[in-house]
């Protein structure tokens, strides 16, 4: 597996979890280089940036206060300190949460996090802490949820959980939820539910079909007008820039459920252009004929 502490959030957790190991003996600067993924290339100077920079990311975004003591000459992280499940929920994590420049996060279970910005988000985690079902209005319906995780995807927030009515784990986008105040409120006692035990950030917040497509993989390519550049990489995040012509960049994407793909692209109208593989674009075509003889 390839190591990702080269992300700050990824070397940001591993520096609270080994400040955590260590709370009873302390560490410096040089256990830190020597022993925490993502500090040792540094020099010095740069080295003490980087962990002051680090700590301070740590009291902000997450209120883990990791302390330089001169007497001891050492650091050692703060109380409070965290159960083992708080900590295995808060690593699973990744440092995502409140962290800039981080576009995936996670909350689960009883993890004390901080989160800033849309007060739901607060509402949504002490009710996942506190294992209470919320209400909302959803398109225009009422939903009641047993509330599992809450995350972002895409630059959107969602919450993750059991719908009761339809009783089906779904996500739901919080700028979909309707806005009056108080837009989402806890229903009912605490510990109405478990939270099971199975929850994999990485999995229901990647909502991209071809994470889940089971198509031979193809790769498409994909030319973008420039004005259409901007919106085509927030849909599309994971292509990679290909070739540029004209004022056009043309995007390699790797597609693993065809039909979903060509329905995104084709939000793009006369912006994009799909022009290879062939038997992509025969699809495509072939589709669009289906879909016009419909009509």
């Amino acid at each position: 597996m390839a190591d990702r502490t080269d992300q700050p959030h990824e070397r940001i957790m591993a520096l609270a979890a080994y400040a955590r190991a260590r709370r009873d003996v302390g560490f410096d600067l040089g256990d830190v280089a020597r022993d925490v993924p993502g500090y040792g290339d540094l020099t010095d100077a740069n080295l003490r940036k980087k962990v002051q920079r680090d700590r301070r990311e740590l009291t902000e975004a997450f209120g883990i206060d990791i302390e330089w003591s001169d007497e001891e000459q050492n650091y050692t992280v703060a109380p409070p300190v965290f159960t083992e499940e708080e900590w295995r929920a808060l690593l699973a994590a990744a440092g995502a949460v409140a962290v800039p420049g981080v576009d995936h996060a996670f909350v689960s279970d009883r993890a004390e996090v901080s989160i800033a910005g849309d007060p739901r988000l607060c509402t949504i985690r002490d009710a996942i802490a506190e294992r209470r079902v919320i209400g909302f209005r959803y398109r225009g319906q009422n939903r009641r949820l047993r509330p599992y995780a809450i995350g972002m995807w895409r630059h959107h927030w969602y919450v993750h959980g059991l719908d009761d009515e339809f009783h089906e784990v779904r996500n739901f986008r919080l700028d979909r939820i309707a806005a009056n105040e108080p837009s989402i409120v806890p229903i009912g006692d605490p510990e109405a539910f478990a939270i099971p035990g199975a929850i994999d950030p990485a999995v229901v917040f990647r909502m991209d079909p071809d994470a889940w497509g089971d198509d031979p993989p193809l790769y498409a390519f994909v030319r973008v007008t420039s004005d259409a550049v901007p919106s085509f990489l927030e849909e599309f995040a994971e292509s990679e820039e290909w070739q540029r012509t004209l004022g056009d960049t043309t995007f390699r994407i790797e597609v693993r459920h065809y039909e979903a793909f060509m329905i995104r692209l084709l939000g793009f109208g006369t912006t994009v252009r799909l022009t290879q593989p062939p038997e992509l674009v025969e699809r495509l075509h072939n589709w669009l004929r289906g879909q016009a003889e419909e009509r």
